[in-house]
């Protein structure tokens, strides 16, 4: 759609997936071995830490949270022109179904595979209950409060609800959209941050439930900034209400009344949304796709989202396996690379252009 118009939204969007990617093997994978470990069941291995990993620990913001905040902003500033197409709420959710279910399922399940192979070759047990990769499967993990099996779920998860509560509040208020979105999302931070200050709730499911609709609301705030770069990039409002509604979201998500984050993370959000508005602001910025560079930043921006959510377990099943053999740490490393990229590769050719081929009817 804005392709040809912003070219350097291939950048933001090829760029969301590598940096997570980097975050997972390259950063995360030795700064939280407990975690990383746990996720495939493997035991904690005792490594020393690359000489890379402390420079890149210097950097005043977490990568990874970078690349998600590229990956909420590029989902909000497309989600009001998908809601203009399809008009309705069915059209609309059928047309994000098929967006992101299949490759989704087809990458986790094949994940789920590498873990049981893993499992067998080490003659340990495989370590996910069947409801538990059900959750999984459907994004419902948070709701039910599952552990986590790999690390992309948790931004769906939020996308997910985002999306529906977007399609509703667009069958209602389709002329104000973003008004009705921006006064929805500061009502709930608000009502969120009342029932965490001040609820008393003795079971800790009524707690968890609390957490999970503070930090849902939280990140919904990032993504209706990206629906508000939309607004006035097309010019469907002024830059007045563009600063005020930017400010009240910016300003509720930076503040008290939304969950508490480490300012670590904070930061990397706060330079994805300048970067993000760099973007769209000067569009002067050109990409040439006629280069080398240019060419292999399209075939990132077109891999990203199978990238995005196919890289964990197969990544971590090969690291791992390797490294317990006493393979070389980079060697392992590349060795995940050299098998992802294909998997995130045929994801995107078979599956993702496969279902977006489905013709949609839009609703009168």
């Amino acid at each position: 759609m804005y392709k040809n118009e912003l070219p350097f939204l291939n950048v933001i969007r090829g760029s969301s997936a590598l940096l997570v990617l980097f975050f997972h093997f390259f950063v995360f994978f030795f700064t939280d071995q407990d975690m990383s470990a746990g996720l495939i069941n493997a035991e904690p291995l005792d490594l020393v830490d690359p000489a890379y990993l402390s420079y890149v620990l210097a950097i005043p913001f977490n990568i990874g949270h970078l690349g998600v905040a590229f990956f909420f902003l590029m989902s909000g500033f497309f989600i009001q022109p998908s809601l203009e197409k399809y008009n309705l709420v069915r059209p609309f959710l059928v047309h994000k179904f098929l967006r992101l279910w299949p490759s989704y399922a087809f990458c986790f399940a094949l994940g789920l595979v590498f873990v049981f192979i893993f499992s067998q070759l080490r003659e340990d047990i495989f370590p996910y209950s069947f409801d538990h990769m059900f959750a999984y499967f459907f994004w419902t993990r948070d709701i039910f409060h599952y552990a986590y099996i790999d690390g992309s779920v948790w931004s769906l998860e939020i996308q997910v609800k985002f999306y529906i509560f977007a399609a509703i509040v667009w069958y209602f208020w389709r002329h104000r959209f973003l008004e009705a979105m921006t006064v929805s999302f500061l009502v709930l931070c608000a009502m969120g941050f009342v029932l965490r200050e001040y609820g008393e709730f003795e079971e800790s499911s009524y707690r968890y439930l609390v957490y999970n609709f503070n930090k849902d609301i939280k990140y919904s705030l990032l993504i209706t900034m990206g629906v508000c770069y939309y607004s006035y990039y097309n010019k469907k409002i002024s830059l007045l209400k563009f600063i005020l509604l930017g400010f009240l979201l910016l300003g509720c998500f930076v503040s008290p009344l939304a969950q508490y984050s480490r300012p670590y993370l904070m930061n990397a959000y706060y330079l994805g949304i300048f970067l993000f508005g760099c973007s769209l602001f000067f569009t002067n910025i050109k990409q040439k796709s006629s280069t080398y560079a240019g060419k292999t930043m399209d075939w990132f921006a077109k891999i990203s989202y199978p990238l995005y959510v196919c890289q964990v377990l197969p990544g971590y099943t090969i690291i791992y396996y390797m490294l317990e053999k006493g393979y070389n740490v980079y060697l392992a490393l590349f060795t995940a690379l050299a098998v992802v990229f294909p998997i995130a590769y045929f994801a995107h050719e078979k599956i993702e252009k496969v279902f977006s081929r489905i013709r949609i009817e839009p609703s009168k």
